[in-house]
Parts: structure tokens; sequence; C-alpha cells
């Protein structure tokens, strides 16, 4: 068995607490959570980021979970680093997904998962949860599509942030904003039930206060 070599950290973060986040999309998820930690966002010289983004178009969660297990295999991890699966609801069976979360909570993973989708964690950037319309969270919830290239959180997207392209996000007028996606992310969340929510809810807020110091 080949040994597991050490995970260098970039220069000036040394010391720095690695997270590594292996997400089901190719591009908005890679390019949020990088926005996230440079001068855009929140920089933090505790923590350090790796994302393992989807490249060979495999996103069930069970291809996101061997990135993580092969990031694992490949290097040595210290105590309090932490490794993240961020993964959709909307397409995958209950079934599949009980496989993926036994599996993360016997291996050590964090799961971070969004129902229907990552874009419910953007959409709470531009609106309060606890003060939109029940008509509002069911569409949310149902996430139909209302055109034929997108889906109503997309489409919402554009319209609240005025221009969303899912391949080429632009996320710079979003970063000011995370406090409220995280207030209104735990709202929607109330007691966290089960390994992952049932119901219209995000758990990308509680690997995003792994990450940014004041959140």
């Amino acid at each position: 068995m080949r040994e597991r070599r050490s995970f260098t950290r970039p220069s000036g973060k040394r010391d720095a607490r690695l997270v590594v986040i292996a997400t089901e999309g190719a591009v908005t998820e890679k390019a949020y959570f990088e926005g996230l930690v440079s001068a855009d966002g929140y920089p933090n010289a505790k923590v350090h980021v790796e994302i393992l983004a989807t490249q060979t178009g495999d996103s069930a969660p069970k291809a996101v979970m061997r990135r993580l297990n092969g990031f694992k295999r490949a290097y040595r991890l210290e105590k309090d680093d932490q490794l993240w699966l961020v993964i959709d609801k909307d397409r995958w069976p209950d079934a599949q997904l009980a496989e993926v979360a036994q599996q993360s909570l016997q291996k050590g993973y964090r799961l971070a998962l969004s129902n229907p989708c990552f874009e419910l964690w953007l959409w709470l950037h531009w609106e309060d949860p606890h003060q939109a319309l029940t008509e509002t969270l069911r569409a949310c919830w149902q996430n139909e599509k209302v055109t034929a290239t997108r889906r109503y959180l997309e489409s919402e997207l554009s319209r609240l942030a005025q221009g969303y392209q899912k391949n080429r996000p632009d996320f710079r007028a979003y970063y000011p904003r995370v406090p409220q996606a995280m207030a209104g992310a735990v709202w929607l969340d109330g007691e966290r039930a089960g390994r992952w929510p049932d119901y219209l809810a995000t758990r990308v807020y509680l690997l995003v206060q792994e990450i940014v110091p004041t959140a």
C-alpha cells in the first residue's frame, strides 16, 4: 500500500486547518467557495479550502464520496482537518442518500445537503424565507421548470441578482449577504431533524460557518 503524503498548505497557511469540499456540481459550487475565501469574500488565514469538483460528469452522491475517499487515501490529514460532501437532494433517491449519509458518519465526513438544490442556498442571499409567501416557498421546494433551460430557483436568482449564469457565475454581490443567507438557512432547518433535510432547507450553512470567521 502506497504511503500517504502530507498535504502541502500554501505559503502563509502552513498551520491552517484544511477544509476539503467535494461537490456534486462542476462549476457553481466551486466558484462560490473559492470566491468565499478570496479577497472578494472572507479571507481566513486559519483555513485553507480545497475543492474537489465534478470533472467527469459523474455527479452522483456515491461519486462525490469516492473523490473524498481518494483524497483521504492520498494524504495524511491533521486531527482538525475536515472533509465535506456538498450534494443536492432533487434527483437522487432516498436509498442512495441514506447509504452515503451512513458512510459519511462512519468515515467522519460531514454532509451539507440542499433540498432541493444548491441554488436554494444562493437564493437565501437575496430573500428572507421567514418573510416569504407560502406560495414562494412552495415554488422553491418544487423547483419546476419555468423555461426550456431554467428551473424556478435559477430564474429567481437571475431576477434578484440581475443576472445568473450557472456555468459562468459571478458571486461577488452575494458575499456581503452571507450573514443573511446564514440566518435564513438556520430558520429553514429548524431543529435539524434527520441526517439530511427532507423538507425545504440547505445545510450549506454548517460548512460556511467553518470557513467564514464571522459567520
